[in-house]
């Protein structure tokens, strides 16, 4: 049984943050991706959604594009239509066990990282993902002097999650800490426009 659903008939189809499977005949294979060998490394997570299209990032592929739905499959909406198909879906979600946390489960694709942090702050607009060493992802010239914010290694590999928020909440950040546990390095908190703010989180992913 998956345990880190909230199962509801409401549940809306491919909201911000939620995990996607490409099709194996889709633009990915266009592009030159075969997706059934790719396994979790093809799974993506909905950046910006239209009627009939989304803007879906693919962390393991370095790929962010526009798909039309007919091409993806929403696995938190599947997981919970029941039936064999249903099954095979619910096997993609990361299961927390004693020994690891549902962060270090779905560290192996950061979409599921993705998926839960958009629900814990009510994230309502998606700003950046970036993977690479965090010297490359960290641009002195933009961001400020790093050791400012980390005197960690710099040379480490990183990714970058940033998410527009209407406000954060004290309790939501500190079950976003437990959450993230020692795979959050550090959290930068800007203004974000119209009274919004961005959260980046940096996070490890070695």
């Amino acid at each position: 049984m998956v345990n880190v659903l909230e199962a509801t008939s409401a549940l809306e189809h491919y909201r911000l943050g939620a995990v996607v499977v490409p099709a194996r005949d889709g633009i990915l294979k266009e592009l030159g991706h075969d997706v059934g060998s790719l396994g979790i490394d093809a799974l993506g997570f909905v950046a910006e959604t239209k009627p009939k299209k989304c803007f879906v990032v693919f962390p393991q592929m370095a790929l962010s594009l526009w798909v039309d739905k007919s091409e993806l499959a929403d696995v938190e909406w599947e997981s919970l239509q029941g039936g064999e198909r249903a099954g095979s879906f619910q096997k993609l979600i990361p299961v927390p066990s004693s020994a690891k946390t549902f962060a270090e489960e779905g560290v192996g694709n950061p979409s599921w990282i993705v998926w839960r942090l958009t629900q814990m702050l009510e994230v309502n607009t998606f700003l950046g993902f970036e993977k690479g060493l965090l010297a490359e992802v960290w641009d002195d010239r933009v961001m400020g002097v790093l050791r400012r914010h980390y005197e960690g290694d710099a040379n480490q590999s990183v990714c970058r999650i940033s998410l527009g928020i209407d406000e954060l909440y004290w309790k939501s950040w500190q079950d976003v800490e437990r959450f993230l546990a020692d795979r959050l390095l550090f959290a930068r908190f800007l203004p974000a426009g119209l009274h919004k703010i961005e959260v980046s989180l940096f996070l490890k992913t070695s």
